[in-house]
């Protein structure tokens, strides 16, 4: 279990303290026949250190918190629209990163900057999504929902881009 303090800036921040559970923590290769990485890596050999894993904890927290600030009434909304809504409340539209596993994915870009794909998914009682081989096999799905979503961070830029949430067919 790994814990900082740190804020967007770098500084100490007495107010945010990220908990990081390293068993929810799997590092891969990236694999270039996934359409994601085949054109956009140039050193599939990039190397993280805890540092790193605090930093993509960080950007990953963050990018949840406005997910879930921002987004997610926005998505239940579509939802309900949508499907049959029995049962459904906005909080099966938050995402608690407690929940989720995750793959981090580190490589370095054509244009030299180093990035880590992450692939967040949480299990089910169904077998059928039950992955037990996630820390050393990328786990891809179709559908799915709200139990898989995946994002970008810069380890250079200190940023997230390219947030998403898989679609629920």
């Amino acid at each position: 279990m790994l814990a900082c303090q740190r804020s967007p800036d770098n500084s100490t921040n007495n107010n945010s303290t990220l908990s990081i559970d390293t068993s929810l923590i799997a590092i891969l290769p990236p694999d270039t026949t996934i359409a994601e990485f085949k054109s956009s890596i140039e050193n599939p050999q990039l190397n993280i250190v805890n540092k790193d894993i605090e930093t993509i904890e960080f950007l990953l927290s963050d990018a949840v918190k406005s997910y879930n600030k921002n987004d997610s009434k926005t998505r239940f909304e579509e939802w309900i629209k949508s499907y049959d809504t029995t049962g459904t409340k906005l909080e099966h539209f938050l995402i608690d990163l407690k929940q989720y596993k995750r793959q981090y994915i580190p490589f370095t870009t054509s244009h030299g900057q180093k990035v880590v794909y992450i692939n967040c998914f949480r299990e089910t009682d169904d077998k059928m999504f039950a992955f037990p081989e996630w820390r050393k096999q990328f786990v891809a799905v179709d559908g799915g929902g709200m139990n898989y979503f995946h994002l970008k961070v810069s380890l250079d830029d200190m940023n997230y881009f390219d947030f998403s949430i898989n679609s629920s067919e």
